[in-house]
């Protein structure tokens, strides 16, 4: 699979597969979206995901660090079955 295709998977397919991409899954006007700022072209290769320098959710823009510490603690401390939002 070309990086392309493995971001189109993860964003709008993945929204028009559980109907939502009306409102999100592709950055266009009156859609819902966060944005990440990485270091590199993942369209090119995908690795580029690893390296994220920026956060953009819910209009703001947010520091790395922060985000990472929480998603490591809630991975570390996941039960089956149980979703949490971050």
């Amino acid at each position: 699979m070309a990086p392309v295709e493995a971001i189109l998977s993860a964003t709008k397919l993945a929204a028009e597969a559980i109907q939502l991409d009306a409102e999100v899954g592709t950055l266009e006007a009156g859609k819902y979206a966060d944005c990440v700022v990485v270091d590199g072209d993942p369209t090119k290769d995908i690795r580029a995901l690893g390296s994220i320098w920026r956060v953009m959710r819910g209009g703001r823009l947010l520091e790395t660090a922060p985000l990472l510490a929480e998603a490591e603690e809630h991975a570390r401390t996941a039960q089956p079955n149980v979703v949490k939002r971050f």
